[in-house]
């Protein structure tokens, strides 16, 4: 009987020890997420960018999302990339609508990368920025969230090295 319960015991603990092994691959419950291990270059399946090693990372290919976090002494900082097909409207009616439904700033034609932008500046839950451009029928969601996500030139070197891959 011993032996019974010292095999179970020592089953439960390695069944223990796998399930907490492994665990950096994958990031919530969605399929297709994975975190990006840490470095300086992104490539995703329709993006690519350069960024420091405290933002933490992770590409849902499934719903072509990408989910970025850094911490900061002021709050945590957010930036949510969101590629679709879109082919009724351009990226400045994305953004004008968008600033109407949520009483952003006017949309305004800013350049990051080599591509143009439309932005928009709203409170939503703190301080966020909301980014489109196209290309063809692609279009670029990119929102920014968090205290001073303005001043922050970690996200300005992002933006500023996007290279979009449609």
């Amino acid at each position: 009987m011993k032996r019974f319960f010292s095999s179970m015991v020592a089953l439960m603990m390695a069944f223990a020890i796998i399930g907490c092994g492994g665990g950096d691959k994958e990031v919530g419950t969605t399929p297709g997420t994975t975190e990006i291990a840490s470095g300086t270059l992104f490539e995703g399946e329709y993006m690519t960018f350069t960024h420091s090693n405290d933002w933490k990372i992770a590409e849902n290919t499934q719903n072509k999302m990408i989910n970025m976090e850094k911490r900061t002494p002021a709050g945590t900082l957010y930036i949510l990339v969101k590629a679709e097909k879109d082919n009724w409207r351009t990226a400045e009616e994305a953004v004008s609508a968008f600033a109407d439904n949520y009483g952003g700033s006017p949309a305004e034609l800013i350049n990051y990368g080599g591509y143009d932008f439309y932005q928009t500046t709203f409170e939503h839950g703190g301080a966020q920025t909301m980014l489109v451009t196209k290309i063809d029928d692609n279009k670029v969601t990119i929102t920014l969230q968090g205290k001073d996500h303005d001043n922050d030139s970690s996200i300005t070197n992002i933006l500023n090295s996007i290279e979009l891959n449609f």
